[in-house]
């Protein structure tokens, strides 16, 4: 359970408490410029390079890593699996070099490693640093490596070696000035997870030249960025922007928590510590954002923008990184922090119960005990994914045409997108595609914004539905996710398409278990599917099956990455549509960890009725959970178990919880489009009422009735 966030009184309050005075983290209140307190940023930034490797870990860290680095090292200091000259590679040999001696460097002063005052070891580190130091190579055509990649290695190791010759610390801070958050060489301004990189090489640079302005703009950069509803950066629904509007919480918005969550270490205990409103607003970021995205071990991909190219990229370790670095913090929430990096450590499930809609990154998450489903889609607001100068993210036009993760512990997708057949992908609807990437002609580029506004959710905190005006090309239709306590059940209708040849919507592909035959059941007016630990059943439209092994590689994804090939037994389960539909509809429930048994029973008598599945009207009745679930993209009315009914008088998403007599009903609404200022409900047995809608910012968050 986490805290109830207490808003900035409630801080002030517990601070008193405390005896810290109105900011917890400030040890003098604006005082007189102290050198100790630039060098108190120095011993933190030094420090915090050891503690975020773990105790237990020490004895064994990077030993692999360190191993491949020795075989390929030359007597030089250089490596012999780096083309020095070659400045558009994704690993940039002077970078990486220096690096590689920083987690030297890094060895031989951590107690119990192996390599702990080794002298050959600090020998090999300097003489790394001193090949790149004393060599003038071709400049890396990217500017993230030059003005930041390259300086966060660089601070690092002018902190660690304090015995180098003079060229050779020269050249590391020339290299670390480049990336000074206003005067770096690209000159431009710097936003979201780029000006919190920015700003961690500008306070290592004012420890460094003693320069008491540049920690106060390194600090007042990472204040800004601490403010929501930036162009780029946290929104008011901890949804994270990078690059324009893309969801990108669990891509930059990760490492932005991990890296904010440090530098409130590296500035605490001296004046320049952050206030407490910034600490409010980080610690909901992190405690109902974040950790909304946790399933098991991994983060979920569909938060991860072009992210998803990269082998591991969706390990949980950096929210808990985070977590810890913020549960050794003084603060109000200093306890939710220490119980989150324990249950992170634990691989415990999932943080946070219930349901989240992001509604300004047209995402939804349902996460219940023992399950996590989520939907991601894009629309007129929302980037469907992130562009990429180096190729990254090839094949993500479609991640965000409705596709849906469903996790029982977070591997089923782990590494799964160099053999996954994009043409079904899970919870889209698509048409079958026969080259890729897509041809110059539609646009090699996969970023765009969506052509329909009618895009997101409402949620009561517990259980919630999506709605999603879908249009790709000439294919349409409307779709929508009613997610409850047991999983979720997913309609479309309206599908059409005139010059889409076979049309199909995809239940799931993820890895096919190793050990298990997948079982088909046809029943009578529907088919039901247990594929793995996940249950299926189809109540409009019939399921179609295929296990086997698929293969591809990395660098399809981004080309910079291996193009070795790599295989796997992929299961995929798909309802088709046929050629060309012109009214094509689809009804089929996900039950995680539903037993055959269970599903064969379902399968005769579905827990759910479908009440309508029409262009105009989405909804869904759950007798046992009493719940009642309605996308309406017109003005309408439905109605189910003995005459109750509700209507609106203008588009928008609907949740009522049914109780036993007529009046014993509650409601959540929200308007997926996000332009109405208020819409009108009624529902049988109580008054009509008039509901004003968030604006602004809030714009698509849901009200409670």
């Amino acid at each position: 359970m986490v805290t109830a966030f207490m808003g900035l009184e409630g801080i002030k309050t517990v601070f008193r408490a405390f005896g810290l005075g109105l900011f917890c983290f400030l040890a003098v209140a604006k005082a007189e410029p102290a050198p100790s307190d630039l060098n108190q940023i120095g011993q933190n930034l030094r420090e915090l390079i050891f503690d975020e490797i773990p105790q237990k870990d020490r004895a064994t860290w990077n030993l692999d890593g360190f191993k491949m680095f020795l075989s390929h090292l030359r007597e030089d200091g250089s490596y012999d699996d780096y083309d020095y000259n070659d400045w558009h590679a994704a690993s940039w040999g002077p970078l990486d070099t220096v690096a590689r001696a920083v987690l030297f460097g890094i060895a031989v002063r951590l107690p119990g490693h192996p390599y702990y005052q080794d002298p050959k070891i600090e020998a090999i580190a300097l003489k790394s640093i001193h090949f790149v130091a004393s060599h003038s190579f071709p400049a890396h055509y990217n500017w993230w490596h030059r003005e930041i990649g390259f300086p966060l290695y660089t601070y690092k190791a002018l902190l660690l070696f304090d015995d180098l010759p003079a060229s050779d610390r020269d050249f590391l801070m020339k290299i670390t000035r480049q990336g000074h958050v206003v005067d770096h060489p690209s000159g431009w301004r710097v936003t979201g997870q780029n000006a919190i990189w920015f700003s961690e090489i500008t306070l290592a640079l004012g420890y460094l030249y003693q320069n008491e302005s540049w920690v106060q703009i390194a600090v007042h950069t990472i204040e800004n960025e601490l403010r929501l509803g930036n162009e780029e950066g946290i929104q008011p629904d901890q949804t994270f922007y990078q690059h324009g509007n893309v969801f990108y919480t669990g891509g930059y918005g990760l490492d932005f928590a991990k890296d904010v969550s440090r530098l409130f270490r590296v500035v605490g205990g001296t004046r320049y510590a952050f206030s407490a409103e910034n600490y409010e607003t980080l610690s909901r970021y992190i405690l109902d954002g974040q950790l909304w995205l946790t399933e098991g071990k991994t983060t979920d991909f569909s938060s991860k923008g072009r992210y998803y190219a990269r082998a591991d990229s969706g390990n949980h370790t950096v929210i808990r990184q985070a977590c810890l670095n913020l549960s050794v913090f003084p603060g109000p929430y200093q306890a939710d922090f220490k119980k989150c990096a324990d249950h992170l450590t634990l691989d415990a499930g999932r943080f946070r119960i219930g349901n989240k809609s992001f509604y300004r990154g047209d995402f939804m998450i349902e996460n219940q005990q023992g399950f996590g489903i989520s939907v991601k889609a894009f629309s007129k607001r929302v980037y469907n994914t992130d562009a990429s100068p180096m190729g990254e993210g090839l094949r993500s036009h479609f991640l965000s045409d409705g596709l849906t993760y469903i996790h029982r512990d977070g591997s089923e997708y782990w590494n799964i997108y160099p053999v996954w057949n994009y043409d079904f992908l899970p919870g889209t609807t698509q048409a079958a595609f026969t080259t890729y990437p897509i041809p110059r002609d539609r646009g090699d580029d996969p970023r765009a914004l969506g052509p329909t506004s009618f895009v997101g959710g409402v949620s009561d905190g517990k259980t919630g539905a999506m709605a999603y005006d879908f249009k790709r090309d000439d294919l349409s239709g409307r779709k929508a996710y009613f997610f409850n306590q047991k999983g979720m059940v997913s309609l479309g209708a309206a599908i059409h398409c005139q010059r889409c040849g076979e049309v199909h919507t995809t239940l799931n592909q993820d890895w096919a278990p190793e050990s298990s035959t997948p079982t088909v059941g046809l029943g009578v007016g529907s088919t039901w599917a247990k594929v793995g630990d996940i249950g299926y059943l189809a109540v409009d439209g019939t399921l179609q099956q295929k296990i086997a092994i698929q293969s591809g590689t990395w660098n399809a994804l981004y080309p910079q990455l291996s193009s070795e090939l790599v295989s796997g037994k992929i299961s995929t389960l798909w309802i088709d549509h046929g050629q060309n539909p012109t009214d094509g509809r689809y009804a089929y429930a996900v039950y995680p960890g539903a037993s055959v048994t269970t599903l064969q029973v379902l399968s005769q008598k579905p827990d759910f009725l479908v009440l309508s599945n029409t262009r105009d009207v989405q909804a869904v009745y759950f007798p046992d959970q009493g719940l009642v679930q309605a996308v309406f993209y017109s003005a309408g009315k439905i109605s189910w178990k003995d005459g109750r009914s509700v209507s609106v008088d203008r588009p928008c998403a609907v949740q009522l919880r049914v109780g036993q007599g007529p009046s014993a009903i509650t409601g959540t609404v929200a308007d997926p489009a996000q332009v109405q200022s208020q819409v009108q409900i009624c529902v049988s047995g109580l008054t009509c009422r008039t509901i004003s809608l968030p604006r602004g910012l809030n714009a698509g968050a849901s009200v409670a009735f």
